[in-house]
């Protein structure tokens, strides 16, 4: 067992009183927040240098050799105060002590300082209105970084549920609760449905096109609860059976969901992946980017919901 395995478990195991607990969590994060503080001066530095040995702009008589070829990428974040808020700290609070401040408010106003930067939260919605009644600054940032075009919240779902875990009439209402939170505290509402977890089932488009929503994801990270329909191409019309339909980006028939198996025997789909690697590794770039040409495909797009967690939230510098 690892050292924060281990660490985990003594915080948890209820030996230790509450208040220790708390001021050991916000020491560990000014800690670390501190050094990501250090870390992003150091990058903007080095991205400074870089720009300045940049090479002249080609001036080849075909210009379409200086043009690279392009992946399109969704830099997300997974989770909520549902999910987190309640663990480790008796009482609760993680999510304000912990995910909140070092997991996602550094990518906001990254993505508000920089425009290169667009963000992607698929939260469910219950955190926007905890976060509206709680901490009046961070619904303001997530205000700004609308209101800039920095940042884009999807799903839509009050308790970010599985589809199929439950009855049409119940996601209708999971639809209608979290649509209604998220535009109570944006004055705006999700246009696309995209789930990090299997939330996907065939009355779908019906149901999202009835309640204004303009486009989906169909593809998932985790398949333990089911996988979705490849299609090479780089939007589908996804038909309900009711004839409803939305465009779609599908699935890529060279991803699979082997990856990650061996952790979990006995289960027929894994997590997400063209590899050993996830497609959002840099490592992976080449043989998607390869694999999609292949295919035909003009715009591969390659999406990333992360849990809001270290070391993979915020993203890797």
């Amino acid at each position: 067992m690892s050292l924060v395995d281990n660490a985990s478990k003594a915080l948890v195991s209820g030996r230790i009183p509450p208040a220790l607990v708390r001021g050991a969590a916000h020491v560990v994060v000014a800690i670390l927040s501190a050094k990501m503080r250090i870390d992003d001066a150091k990058g903007s530095r080095r991205a400074t240098k870089s720009a300045l040995k940049l090479p002249a702009e080609s001036t080849s008589e075909h210009p379409s050799e200086a043009v690279p070829e392009k992946l399109y990428f969704v830099d997300g974040y997974h989770g909520g105060a549902i999910f987190w808020d309640w663990l480790i700290l008796p009482g609760g609070g993680l999510w304000r002590t912990y995910n909140w401040p070092l997991c996602v408010r550094p990518v906001i106003k990254r993505a508000l300082h920089d425009s290169r930067f667009k963000v992607v939260l698929d939260f469910d919605a219950y955190t926007y209105e905890w976060m509206a009644d709680h901490d009046s600054h961070a619904t303001s940032l997530l205000r700004s970084a609308l209101d800039a075009s920095a940042l884009e919240i999807v799903n839509g779902t009050y308790g970010q549920p599985f589809g199929c875990a439950e009855s049409g009439e119940s996601f209708i209402r999971q639809l209608e609760l979290g649509n209604r939170a998220i535009e109570a505290a944006f004055g705006t509402t999700p246009e696309v449905f995209y789930s990090q977890e299997p939330t996907y089932f065939a009355q779908l488009p019906q149901i999202l096109s009835l309640m204004g929503y303009k486009g989906a994801v169909f593809r998932t990270q985790w398949a333990a609860f089911g996988t979705d329909p490849a299609h090479d191409a780089d939007l589908v019309s996804w038909v309900a059976p009711d004839g409803s339909e939305i465009s779609t980006v599908p699935r890529y028939s060279f991803q699979n969901y082997k990856r990650q198996l061996e952790h979990h025997p006995g289960l027929a789909a894994g997590s997400l992946g063209i590899g050993d690697k996830p497609d959002w590794a840099p490592e992976s770039f080449p043989a998607f980017l390869e694999a999609a040409s292949a295919c035909g495909i003009a715009h591969p797009f390659i999406p990333d919901l992360k849990d809001v967690n270290l070391p993979a939230a915020p993203l890797p510098r």
